[in-house]
């Protein structure tokens, strides 16, 4: 009998490409020589929880179209070898074949400016994908469900699931929601503040959430002086995070949800504010929040962001479902070890143009020619317990 999908993402399959104008002129300086990438916010989360994760627990819809490479699908299914297979018991990724293109995109830089723009229709995918593609007998959905998209198709999703859990009497999913950029407006706060209740983790990046709490301006402001206080300036980016991007959040969910609390018991999501080359800031409303490192102290081994926060985000949900029943760790121990085990995930990713390079070497699976392991034990020895 075929495993049960742990987690599984609704995010999408994509093939970048990539063109450079001059920021002055406006000329166009072509692709720079980068060559067409796997990409995909979901793609990269899926990465990015497999290397804490077996493939069979993981599942991630491609569809495939005509102009589909076998290069790609080579690169992808590498992912699925394990210590004691060299193919897998199962795949991570699920393929459909559609007629028309796979999905493609192009990432538009003018200078420090990044656009994006899809060259071809995109899929969207429903709760009910997951459920036609599920391994299980009878099918069901996967325990943890990753969401990217706005928080209003949030709430159409969680509608979808519900009216699916009240069919077949299964319990509802743990949601882990991430907002995709360009709705994360202060017009659609209370949008977010909905979709809240409903959700495990909470984690848009500290420019999102800034947006989306109507603090962005404050943000900048705070950026700009850290620049040019060159004693501390992580410290007030830091805490700023901490108090008004993280404790916003918060402090929102104890107005929506102060009927629930019943003392000092957390409420909400976990929420997790990832913010690049600064780390994370980690909590739960009632719980605290803390601050946790980049892995990467230095860009002298970066290559390219793309793909990072959802790499982490991918790490950070699969130590969140192995530590699930685990009582030997306090809730905030749980946490910051979930935001350190994203931590090394997009170190991972940001080290070469497109997804790490995975392999498995004397019975260890190794990434970019380390083991996962031995790279969180370095951040922890970094990390204040």
């Amino acid at each position: 009998m075929a495993s049960p999908i742990r987690l599984a993402s609704m995010g999408m399959f994509i093939i970048d490409t990539f063109q450079y104008f001059d920021p002055a002129t406006g000329e166009d300086l072509g692709n720079r020589g980068l060559q067409d990438q796997i990409g995909g916010g979901g793609c990269y989360f899926a990465v990015g929880a497999r290397v804490w994760m077996p493939p069979s627990e993981i599942q991630m819809i491609i569809d495939r179209g005509v102009d589909w490479r076998t290069t790609d699908q080579d690169v992808l299914d590498r992912f699925n070898r394990t210590p004691s297979s060299s193919s897998g018991p199962s795949s991570m990724w699920y393929y459909r074949s559609r007629p028309d293109r796979t999905t493609r995109a192009v990432n538009i830089y003018r200078g420090e400016h990044r656009g994006f723009d899809y060259l071809s229709p995109k899929i969207r995918l429903e709760p009910s994908d997951l459920l036609q593609c599920s391994p299980s007998i009878p099918p069901k959905l996967p325990e943890w469900i990753h969401l990217i998209c706005s928080p209003g198709r949030a709430l159409e999703t969680i509608s979808q699931i519900d009216a699916i859990v009240a069919e077949d009497g299964s319990g509802f999913p743990k949601l882990v929601y991430e907002p995709i950029p360009d709705s994360c407006i202060f017009e659609n706060l209370q949008d977010c503040l909905c979709v809240l209740p409903r959700l495990e983790v909470f984690s848009p990046n500290h420019e999102e959430a800034a947006h989306l709490l109507g603090l962005y301006d404050d943000w900048t402001k705070v950026v700009k002086q850290a620049s040019n206080d060159k004693d501390a300036p992580m410290d007030a980016i830091v805490k700023f995070i901490l108090d008004n991007l993280a404790g916003g959040f918060a402090r929102h969910v104890q107005e929506q949800m102060a009927e629930d609390m019943e003392g000092n018991e957390p409420i909400g999501p976990i929420i997790c504010i990832r913010s690049g080359a600064w780390g994370s800031v980690v909590g739960r409303t009632g719980l605290g929040f803390h601050h946790i490192s980049a892995w990467h102290t230095s860009t002298d081994r970066i290559k390219d962001v793309t793909g990072a926060g959802n790499s982490f985000l991918g790490g950070f949900s699969a130590c969140l479902i192995q530590t699930e029943h685990d009582g030997s760790l306090d809730p905030v121990r749980r946490v910051k070890e979930a935001a350190m085990h994203g931590a090394v995930s997009a170190s991972l990713v940001i080290e070469q143009l497109g997804l790490p390079n995975f392999d498995v070497q004397s019975a260890k699976e190794t990434w970019n020619d380390e083991t996962a392991s031995d790279r969180l034990d370095s951040l922890r020895a970094r990390v204040a317990p």
